[in-house]
């Protein structure tokens, strides 16, 4: 058996979902929790999951919301709309160490989705993976910082797999909330793998 998670990227009940595992940030193996609890997925994820804070001109905050770390060289997905308005952001790692965010990658308006890029190196990732393979039924564990609250965990249930007319995108329901200060957040499944 082998722990798989799902990291969303959306708000309340429409979601775009791919697999993640946890990897160290201080070397180049990928670490792959075993187990299929909350607590194990918590730990696993720590470190990876950041705050962001956007400023006006003048320097003053006017949003926040979360994302979470891709690549060691700081790629952060996020949510379009946490980092749409302001003219700064920077990165805020629950250690309580800032990054400046260097710019945005690339965004898509329609499916609400950004990466941006920190300014640093060997930070600690969560990667990617494939959500094809996700279920009606299965357990779903969202990591957030709503109200700046960093790290808060809560559960649920992908509820259903919608389509869309517009697009051939299918989007997870799920009824794990997701509350302000959280979007753009990771969304954890667990999956038995055969081996």
């Amino acid at each position: 058996m082998k722990t798989r998670f799902l990291m969303c990227i959306a708000q309340l009940m429409s979601v775009l979902v791919v697999a993640s595992t946890s990897a160290n940030a201080q070397s180049a193996p990928t670490i792959k929790p075993q187990g299929k609890d909350i607590p194990t997925i918590a730990k696993a994820a720590s470190g990876s999951i950041v705050s962001i804070v956007m400023s006006d001109k003048d320097g003053k905050p006017i949003a926040q919301g979360t994302g979470f770390i891709v690549s060691k060289d700081g790629l952060v997905v996020t949510n379009y709309h946490v980092i749409a308005e302001g003219s700064s952001a920077v990165v805020k790692l629950p250690d309580g160490a800032f990054y400046a965010v260097d710019g945005v990658l690339a965004f898509d308006k329609v499916r609400d989705v950004a990466i941006i890029k920190a300014h640093g190196q060997n930070f600690r990732i969560l990667a990617l993976g494939n959500s094809d393979r996700v279920q009606v039924g299965e357990e779903v564990v969202a990591i957030g910082n709503p109200l700046s609250l960093e790290s808060t965990v809560s559960n649920g249930i992908v509820s259903g797999i919608r389509a869309v007319k517009e697009d051939s995108d299918k989007y997870l329901q799920i009824t794990a909330p997701i509350s302000p200060g959280s979007s753009g957040g990771p969304l954890f499944n667990i999956t038995r793998l055969a081996k």
